[in-house]
C-alpha cells in the first residue's frame, strides 16, 4: 500500500540491495527502479555508496542525510564490522577528498589575488566559489569569507574590504560524489600583514604545525588538541596577553578565551563526518564530552588510525561575549594583561586549517601546497 501511495504521488524510488533478491517477489513499481547493489565492486562499500548518492545527487537534501544512510547500510552489508568503520578511508576515498582538496587550493589562491580589488566580502566569495564551480565541484559547506573572523561561522557577505583588516576564508569543495575539502586561511586585506598581526598568526601558525607534525597512527586527537592549546598558550605568554605558565593557563581553560573551539574534525562524505550519529563516531567508546570551557567543543576524542583524514585548525579570536562576560572576567581577569591585549586591536580572528591524512608512518598533508606563512602569503598576494 505505501508503495502504491507513493507512485500515486509521483515519488522517486531508489532500491538499495543487501542481500539477494528476486525481481518476481518485488512490487512492480520497485522491480522497475533503478538498482543499488551492495555486493557490487566486490562489496567494496565506498565505491557503491558513491553509486548511491550520485543516484541522489539531484536532491540535495537526500544527500545531506547521507551519514544515516551510510550507518545503516553498514549494517546491512557486514553486522560483524565496526562503528568506526567510515572515519577510515579506503583508496578511492581519499582520491575523491585529494581531487576536492586540489579544487579549494585554487580557490583559495584565487581568493587572496582577488582580494586587493574586491571592494566587500562577497566579490572574493564569489572568486572563490567560482573556481570551485568550474571544477564542476561545489561547496563542501556554507562559505566563511569574513573580516569579522571573531565569528566562528559568519556566513554574512557584506562588509566593505578596509586595509587593515584581516580576512578569513573557511571554503572548501565538494566532488560530484559528494566528498568533502575544508581549508581556512587568514589573509591581510591590503596585502601586508601589521606587526600586531603577524605576531599572533606565527603564534597561531606554530600551534598548528605542531599540532600536525604530532598526527600518526595511535596518537590521541585529543592530546593533539591540548597540545595545540599548550603552544598557543606558550606564544600568548611571549606577547605578553597572557600571564602565568602556559601549563597551568591550559590546566585553567585560559586559552579558550581566545580559542574556545576543538582544534579539527574527521572528513569524508560530510565536511564534519558522521556527526549527524552524535558522537558515537567521533568519540572512542567509553569517552562522553568533557564539561571544560573549551575542550567541551572538541568534535573528535579518539586514537587515530591509517587512513583517517582530519583537519588541523587552530585559531585566536577576540569574541566580545566571551571576553567581556563577567563570570569569566572574574575567573580568569588576574591570567589575562587586557591593556597588552589592547595593542591587538586589529586581530579580530585568525584560523589556520588544513587537511590531514594519517599514514601508515605518520602524516601526509593533503592541502600542504597552499601557502600559509606570513610571507609566502604576502608573495602570492603581490603577484
Amino acid at each position: 500500500d505505501e508503495v502504491e501511495y507513493a507512485a500515486s504521488l509521483n515519488k522517486r524510488f531508489v532500491t538499495v540491495l543487501h542481500q539477494s533478491v528476486s525481481s518476481a517477489s518485488l512490487h512492480p513499481e520497485l522491480a522497475k527502479v533503478q538498482w543499488i547493489d551492495f555486493n557490487k565492486n566486490d562489496g567494496d562499500f565506498y565505491a557503491n555508496f558513491s553509486e548511491l548518492i550520485r543516484t541522489l545527487d539531484t536532491d540535495r537534501e537526500h544527500v545531506r542525510s547521507h551519514t544515516k544512510w551510510s550507518q545503516r547500510a553498514l549494517d546491512w552489508v557486514n553486522k560483524k564490522r565496526g562503528k568506526d568503520l567510515l572515519l577510515r578511508g579506503n583508496e578511492f576515498a581519499i582520491a575523491e577528498i585529494e581531487k576536492a582538496a586540489k579544487v579549494s587550493i585554487d580557490a583559495h589562491k584565487t581568493g587572496m589575488q582577488a582580494t586587493t580589488t574586491s571592494q566587500v566580502e562577497a566579490q572574493v566569495r564569489a572568486a572563490m566559489e567560482g573556481v570551485i564551480y568550474g571544477h564542476q565541484c561545489r561547496p563542501a559547506y556554507n562559505s566563511i569569507v569574513t573580516i569579522a573572523g571573531e565569528v566562528l561561522h559568519n556566513e554574512h557577505y557584506h562588509h566593505a574590504l578596509q586595509p587593515g583588516d584581516l580576512l578569513l576564508a573557511d571554503v572548501g569543495a565538494e566532488t560530484a560524489l559528494g566528498w568533502a575539502s575544508d581549508i581556512t586561511r587568514t589573509w591581510p586585506v591590503s596585502g601586508k600583514f601589521s606587526p600586531t598581526q603577524k605576531a599572533v598568526y606565527d603564534v597561531v601558525l606554530a600551534a598548528h604545525d605542531q599540532a600536525i607534525a604530532a598526527v600518526e597512527p595511535g596518537a590521541d586527537y585529543e592530546d593533539i588538541h591540548l597540545l595545540a592549546c599548550h603552544v598557543l598558550a606558550e606564544g600568548l605568554v611571549d606577547l605578553g596577553i597572557l600571564k602565568g605558565v602556559p601549563e597551568d593557563l591550559v590546566n585553567e581553560d585560559a586559552h579558550a578565551l581566545f580559542f574556545p573551539h576543538g582544534v579539527g574534525h574527521i572528513l569524508g562524505l560530510d565536511v564534519h563526518d558522521m556527526e549527524d550519529l552524535g558522537d558515537v563516531a567521533g568519540y572512542a567508546p567509553g569517552r562522553t564530552r568533557s564539561d571544560r570551557f573549551g575542550l567541551g567543543f572538541l568534535r573528535l576524542s579518539r586514537p587515530l588510525e591509517t587512513r583517517m583524514i582530519i583537519t588541523i585548525e587552530p585559531g585566536f579570536y577576540q569574541v566580545p561575549a566571551i571576553l567581556n562576560d563577567p563570570e569569566r572576567r572574574d575567573r580568569y581577569g588576574e591570567m589575562v594583561n587586557w591593556d597588552r591585549l589592547s595593542d591587538f586591536s586589529d586581530v579580530r580572528g585568525i584560523r589556520i586549517e588544513d587537511d590531514v591524512l594519517v599514514t601508515e608512518t605518520g602524516r601526509r598533508t593533503l592541502t600542504e601546497a597552499l601557502p600559509v606563512s606570513t610571507d609566502e602569503i604576502e608573495l602570492l598576494m603581490d603577484a
